[in-house]
């Protein structure tokens, strides 16, 4: 019968990985990478005009807004933009 010692056995347990410098440092170079901050930036104009169109319809179906201009909606657009790219490059970082 073979006997096996135990105690000289290197054997790791742990089923959590270490991390070290060189293992975490692509997850932190992929954070910054641009195709991200483009989907973050384009999610939150998105989102933003989401809101917005839902704020709109619900003071409609009030019955406070009867009518809404051209350059007000032009107006809400750039504003959904100018505050997604905003939010999308505070996000990103």
């Amino acid at each position: 019968m073979l006997r096996h010692d135990v105690s000289r056995c290197n054997i790791n347990l742990n089923p959590v990985p270490q991390w070290g410098r060189s293992q975490t440092h692509w997850l932190l170079a992929m954070r910054g990478d641009s195709n991200n901050l483009v989907i973050m930036i384009v999610l939150n104009i998105v989102g933003v005009m989401l809101v917005m169109g839902a704020g709109i319809l619900i003071l409609r179906g009030l019955g406070w807004i009867q009518q809404i201009p051209d350059y007000v909606v032009w107006a809400l657009l750039l504003l959904a933009l100018g505050v997604g790219i905003l939010g999308g490059i505070r996000t990103a970082r």
